[in-house]
Order: structure tokens, then C-alpha cells, then sequence
């Protein structure tokens, strides 16, 4: 987790390049989804002073969390409030990720601006029109991208030997809807290691390649909100305000 939180950090610095090289316009909110945390992994998140001085964390424990096992947390800037829904495997297995993604769209529309991110476990041909037919939108389609194209995928990398048969999957996905753009959507973290040794040689003795502090890449996007909000997550009905990134 640390070596992955460090990795994580030159990410949302104000200092991040992107893919042409030149600065980015600074960032106003930030927010960082981060799946399948255990308990343990939280205390680690909060040890970390820049996550402490510069974002709200939703889950300081697990005392809420369907699984005693893991989790889901989401990090906001202190000035940037909102509700975090989640999709969770256990629920998508008990009532399918149609009526799964269906459910979550429902308060995503509820709201001015609406954005669901993380690991949907997307493998079936049905998952690649589910956005569509829930009236949300893809930040990797409608960054110009195409649905199985090599970089968009999201698993299959850093697999372990024994799942690469499986091949590539785009799994991890960004969705909104509402007063918001998307401006760039990119993936990142192949090839993170974990730092200690003893740690990187078991993870190695369970099968994979390397000492990957995971098996999924991340992903990362842009928005530009159409107006600025007068409420926390709530955007002004005909305000023509200047246009702000997320």
C-alpha cells in the first residue's frame, strides 16, 4: 500500500504533465477512489500527511463496510463534499449488474453532477452498454476512445501467470452524467512494485511475475464543471459562471 500510495501521490500533485508534456491548468477539486482497502490499509492511508492535509476521507474504519474483509474508500479536497456511492461485487453476484448499475444511476440522476468510478468487474459483452442504457457516459469513450482497444484495458497486465489465459479486460471504468465534461481520461501504475523484499517474494511465491502492488492498472480523468456550484454537489439552475476543472 505504500508503494502504492507514493506512486499515487505524483498523480495529484499540481505538477502533473500530461501525455504532451506540458503543464496541465491547475486542478481544482481532486478526488481519489480507491477499491478492495483493507483495514489495515487504512490505517496506512492515514499515516500519509499529504492525504491528511489535502483530502476528506469517507471510511476511517470498517465498521461499516459489507465485508468484514475490504472495502471501498473515497478522498475528497476538504472544500469538495459529496455522497459516495459504490458499487460492491457481493451485490452485483446476489442481483446482476444490470439492475446493480440501474440502482446507482437512480441517485446519480438525483443530482447536478453524478460520477461513479472503480473496479465494475466489466467482463461480459452486456457491461459494454450498460452506461448507455442507465443515461450515463463513458469518460474512456467520450475521450474518443474504442471499446477493445489495448489502451483502455485495464487487468490482465500484471496478472498472475495462472489468469493470463483470460487475457486483457477494461474492468475499471469512470461513469457520469449531469452539468460535466470530461476532458482527458488516461490509465497509469504499470509496473509498481512493492518496496520490501520479503513482501515483493511472496506475492511472486502466489503467482505473479513480480511484486505488483496490484493486479489492476488505475485510472485517471479530468472534468470541467459546466457552472459553479452554490451548494456542495449542487449546480446553479441557469448560471452562466466560468467553467471549472475537477
Amino acid at each position: 500500500m505504500r508503494a502504492a500510495l507514493k506512486h499515487l501521490h505524483t498523480h495529484v500533485t499540481d505538477e502533473a504533465i500530461n501525455t504532451e508534456g506540458s503543464p496541465k491548468a491547475p486542478v481544482k477539486e481532486k478526488v481519489i477512489m480507491l477499491n478492495e482497502m483493507t483495514k489495515s490499509d487504512l490505517q496506512i492511508i492515514q499515516s500519509q500527511a499529504w492525504i491528511r492535509e489535502g483530502f476528506q476521507i469517507t471510511d476511517l474504519s470498517g465498521k461499516f463496510w459489507e465485508s468484514k474483509h475490504n472495502g471501498k474508500d473515497l478522498h475528497a479536497s476538504p472544500e469538495k463534499h459529496g455522497d459516495n456511492k459504490c458499487l460492491l461485487s457481493p451485490l452485483r453476484d446476489k442481483y446482476g449488474a444490470g439492475r446493480l448499475l440501474a440502482i446507482a444511476a437512480e441517485y446519480l440522476h438525483q443530482t447536478d453532477v453524478g460520477i461513479l468510478g472503480g473496479d465494475l468487474n466489466a467482463l461480459k459483452d452486456i457491461d459494454k452498454s450498460l452506461h448507455t442504457e442507465n443515461q450515463l457516459k463513458d469518460t474512456y469513450l467520450k475521450t474518443g476512445q474504442v471499446e477493445g482497444s489495448k489502451e483502455g484495458m485495464t487487468w490482465g497486465q500484471m496478472a498472475a501467470i495462472y489468469e493470463r489465459h483470460h487475457g486483457l479486460s477494461r474492468v475499471d471504468k469512470l461513469l457520469f452524467c449531469g452539468a460535466i465534461q470530461v476532458e482527458d481520461f488516461e490509465t497509469f501504475g504499470m509496473d509498481v512494485e512493492v518496496e520490501d523484499e520479503a513482501d515483493k517474494q511472496q506475492l511472486i511465491k502466489t503467482g505473479l511475475e513480480k511484486g505488483w502492488v496490484t493486479d489492476h492498472l488505475g485510472i485517471k480523468a479530468n472534468f470541467t464543471l459546466s457552472s459553479l456550484p452554490t451548494e456542495p454537489w449542487s449546480i446553479a439552475g441557469k448560471s452562466k459562471k466560468p467553467k471549472r476543472r475537477l
